[in-house]
């Protein structure tokens, strides 16, 4: 059985613990015969898929599926070029109120 390894965290002071030895589990294997065996049955193939399976109707609708993330992907490019625009402009206009009202409170005193 494969077991899962686990990583090694390094200490603070420099050293770092070993890892547990990975244990593997020989599968015992059939002592080998002098007898015949028949030849094990094979598995059928897979049939090629018919004509109105969803593999044919997901090649036919692969051009609206590309056409369609990039409208997507086009809409969430323009929403985030939109947001940072704004952004930039809300925090000179935010600088320049705070600058504002500071001078009006160093001049009321």
């Amino acid at each position: 059985m494969i077991r899962p390894k686990v990583p090694v965290n390094p200490l603070p002071t420099g050293l770092v613990t070993p890892m547990a030895p990975a244990i593997h589990e020989h599968q015992p294997q059939a002592p080998a015969c002098s007898c015949q065996h028949p030849a094990p049955a094979m598995a059928p193939q897979p049939s090629a898929p018919a004509a109105g399976s969803a593999v044919v109707d997901l090649v036919k609708r692969h051009p609206v599926l590309i056409i369609g993330g990039l409208a997507v992907g086009a809409a969430l490019a323009i929403a985030m070029f939109l947001a940072i625009a704004l952004v930039a402009v809300a925090v000179p206009v935010g600088a320049l109120v705070m600058r504002s009202l500071l001078k009006d409170l160093r001049t009321s005193r």
